[in-house]
């Protein structure tokens, strides 16, 4: 199953990449992501010209260059990240040097006005999830737009509605989901996704999987405070959080990788009002045999990879907070001895609306075995009625 979620992460690598490869001769520029206060290196900063269709990250030296042709140089070049401000700059005036902004800063020493340190504030917080947080079957409906990219090409762009069933944060799978109209904004051109859990595979709620909520595994976590210069988060303790381990029973991740994060908690009765979750990795070598198949990935050099999560609990139901967004994004680039390299994206928005609690409605999950019946995507006509009146209830 661990390995299963590697090969979901990579699944779109492994496509016929001739139909996915632009033939335009690229020019690139050549910049270094550094911390503009104490001038120190940003690794794996996300830089993408929307425009284009064109998505990559900085190395873990901060490192990149940006493919481009003349006709670009005047489009906006988009620098982001979890815990940097996000800077716009003109591609033309890209300096080799591109200075960002903390969005946040550590505080190393507990903050005196709370008489309080991190370790204290999150116990308390991980003992009243289920006073906080649901435990009971609902149901809800879920509104996704997802984009995926590769090589500089979007594979598919869809929104869909679906109704879900959850039995709350302790449920022991991945929620399942009833489809209920698709939207196909760019159509599949590799014919390889069928079934919503291709789109949805990956561990969506923390409250759920984080292990840095679990009431033991936290403590092997570092924890500090962070502010910001935001007034409206002055109502949160906001807990950073990062770990030394880099195995699946601390990242949730089958595959070695850094993990790390934030967690927003209400200051009035401890809930949780956003989790932030970040995960950065490169597989070379010795991974690269004991994580995929030797045969099939011979010719790969290494394999770079990024993942981040936010997940938004704004949805107040009887002084029980629920999950109201989703926001995920994954990154990851392969280089193969040819010094060929195949990059590729995935960005998830979704956004939950309509919470029942009574006369709730199963689901039956869906694991890999089963026969799916509730999420294949190829077989959901378009209503085009209903996209054209949908609107998102306020949030």
């Amino acid at each position: 199953m661990k390995k299963l979620l590697l090969l979901l992460l990579l699944h779109f690598i492994n496509v016929n990449a001739q139909n996915t490869t632009k033939t335009e001769d690229y020019q690139y520029v050549s910049t270094i992501t550094i911390d503009e206060k104490n001038k120190e290196i940003i690794p794996f900063v996300n830089i993408s010209n929307v425009k284009r269709q064109i998505y990559r990250i900085s190395n873990e030296n901060g490192e990149i260059e940006f493919p481009y042709l003349t006709s670009h140089l005047n489009d906006t070049i988009v620098f982001s990240g979890i815990g940097i401000e996000t800077k716009k700059i003109v591609l033309k005036n890209i300096a080799p040097k591109v200075l960002l902004e903390n969005s946040f800063d550590i505080l190393n020493e507990v903050i005196i006005t709370t008489k309080r340190s991190p370790e204290s504030i999150l116990k308390e917080v991980i003992s009243k999830l289920e006073e906080n947080h649901p435990t009971h079957p609902h149901n809800y409906k879920r509104y996704s737009k997802i984009l995926s990219n590769k090589n500089d090409i979007n594979i598919f762009e869809l929104e869909l509605v679906a109704k879900e069933f959850s039995f709350g944060y302790r449920q022991e799978y991945i929620t399942t989901l009833g489809l209920e109209s698709v939207n196909w904004i760019t159509k599949d051109t590799t014919n390889t996704l069928k079934y919503t859990s291709q789109l949805f595979a990956y561990r969506e709620n923390p409250i759920q999987y984080a292990n840095i909520l679990h009431k033991r595994k936290h403590k092997k976590f570092t924890l500090n405070f962070a502010t910001t210069n935001k007034k409206e988060e002055e109502q949160y303790y906001i807990i950073s959080f990062k770990t030394e381990k880099d195995d699946w029973n601390f990242t949730n991740k089958s595959y070695p990788t850094a993990y790390f994060g934030s967690i927003y908690i209400r200051k009035n009765d401890f809930s949780i009002a956003k989790i932030i979750e970040k995960w950065e990795g490169i597989l070379k070598n010795n991974d690269l045999d004991y994580y995929l198949n030797k045969t099939k990935h011979r010719n790969i050099i290494d394999i770079k990879l990024k993942e981040q999560s936010i997940a938004v609990f704004n949805k107040k139901i009887e002084n029980k907070y629920y999950v109201s967004n989703f926001d995920y994004k994954n990154y990851s680039e392969v280089t193969f001895n040819s010094k060929k390299t195949i990059n590729s994206s995935f960005n998830s928005k979704s956004y939950l609306f309509d919470f029942e609690l009574n006369d709730v409605k199963e689901i039956s999950y869906e694991n890999y075995e089963n026969e799916k019946i509730n999420t294949v995507l190829n077989d959901t006509e378009i209503n085009t009625n209903f996209w054209k009146n949908f609107t998102l209830p306020e949030m």
